[in-house]
């Protein structure tokens, strides 16, 4: 994505703020992209005979030469913003700069983004409406350029904002599954610090993520687990409670009492008998 934006240089040949009320079917798009900024209202997006639901935080890049329709939710309207758009790569050797069309694909924050915060690139794209409006529906000199400026820094904004979803989604995914492994691994030792290492999270943060993904630290999610287990035997076996504790990862059977009635509230042949 970065090499791709180093290079990116786009030219704005329109910006507008459409109400949709129905269906819009659109011709095919030419050599024009489409950048598409649902603002308001809820609708679909038919690409290649393919829907796609849009709200508000919803952009659309609609890629030149291909068709689509536009439909807003029966009985509503859907609002957006259209910048229509050109875009060559500017490369560099040295002094010397070489321009390259763009390939036949689009560009790397892909056809359709949900947004996180939907208000900074509102922002952004009711800052050009606003251009393209005092320019009385045409290219100015000097408004061109904000214009043009103002769109390249908003991809940009996008793609930071892509990254960092991506890696939060990364990151969530690492939590999620070492909450699985200590599931299927509870009988074993479970070191924190290990288990930061082994799904490559650093140690000092590990706690912070297990809190967030799943509401307790990394000690408490083996400690429940490892009672959830202990319960079970404990209700379908006649194991012997130091059998029990060796089974659940306790290789002390006082230290597993004393755990077990602290988490459970009564002691493990209580909650046996009960």
């Amino acid at each position: 994505m970065s090499a791709f934006l180093d290079t990116f240089f786009p030219h704005v040949s329109g910006v507008s703020y459409e109400e949709l009320n129905g269906t819009r079917p659109c011709a095919e798009f030419g050599g024009e992209w489409h950048f598409i900024c649902v603002s308001g209202g809820r609708g679909s997006m038919e690409l290649d005979g393919v829907a796609y639901p849009l709200s508000a935080g919803h952009v659309v890049q609609m890629p030149a030469g291909r068709k689509s329709a536009m439909r807003s939710a029966a009985g509503g309207r859907l609002r957006y913003y259209d910048i229509r758009y050109r875009y060559v790569h500017v490369e560099w050797s040295g002094e010397q700069a070489s321009l390259r069309e763009p390939e036949h694909a689009p560009p790397p924050l892909g056809l359709f983004v949900q947004v996180p915060s939907p208000f900074g690139v509102l922002d952004q794209v009711r800052k050009m409406h606003r251009l393209w409006t005092e320019a009385g529906g045409a290219p100015v000199p000097g408004k061109t350029g904000k214009l043009n400026l103002t769109f390249l820094q908003l991809i940009h904004w996008l793609a930071e904002q892509q990254q960092l979803a991506d890696t939060e989604l990364t990151t969530k995914r690492s939590i999620l599954e070492c909450a699985r492994y200590i599931e299927r691994h509870y009988q074993e030792a479970l070191e924190r610090d290990a288990l930061a290492k082994q799904f490559s999270i650093s140690s000092s943060y590990f706690s912070v993520l297990f809190k967030k993904y799943l509401g307790c630290s990394p000690v408490q999610y083996i400690t429940k687990v490892r009672m959830e287990k202990a319960m079970a035997l404990l209700k379908e076996s006649t194991k012997p409670v130091s059998v029990v504790a060796l089974e659940v990862g306790y290789n002390d059977p006082l230290y597993f009492t004393r755990v077990f009635t602290r988490q459970v509230g009564v002691t493990p042949k209580q909650f046996r008998e009960a």
